[in-house]
């Protein structure tokens, strides 16, 4: 969804001293300071020194221009992957919404470990041929990343894909 819908869907007169921009500059402040999962950070970053990290949300087309100051702070990311942008959520397609970004890193499905905070997104994940964690707390999903990572091919270290 684009944000010129959405502010249009809400349908407000603003008072003649506020800018033409005023609520775009509102959306795009709230988009910068939208929180992250407790612990999601910590997990990215130490997940980025050995292997490819992507953000993966389904939101608006103004996320990416203002993505969380957690992660345009201290957190590199290979890429970012937007629902607005590519067309689908990601339970819809998980092929369409994913797969771009794994054949850019040369990589299947079954090479990739989402983690993610909707059990939803998980299973339709799961289903598409790929590893989920349902995120719930950092230690939790440390914990049965740990277990699975050594069973990935190629064990750890290797160009496993998880996904935020």
């Amino acid at each position: 969804m684009s944000r010129a819908t959405i502010i249009s869907s809400l349908e407000l007169t603003l008072p003649r001293n506020y800018r033409d921009d005023f609520l775009e500059r509102v959306l795009l402040e709230d988009c910068r300071q939208a929180p992250v999962e407790p612990g999601m950070d910590k997990l990215l970053v130490a997940m980025r020194e050995s292997a490819y990290v992507s953000v993966a949300s389904d939101n608006m087309d103004c996320f990416a221009e203002a993505m969380p100051l957690v992660f345009s702070g201290r957190l590199a990311i290979d890429d970012l992957i937007v629902s607005a942008d590519v067309g689908v959520l990601k339970t819809e397609d998980p092929d369409k919404f994913f797969g771009p970004t794994l054949l850019k890193f040369g990589l299947g499905p079954n090479a990739a470990i989402l983690i993610d905070d909707s059990s939803d997104t998980c299973e339709a994940f799961r289903e598409w041929g790929g590893c989920a964690i349902y995120f719930r707390s950092f230690e939790q999903a440390v914990q049965e990343l740990a277990e699975i990572w050594p069973r990935s091919k190629g064990g750890p270290g290797t160009s496993l894909a998880p996904f935020g």
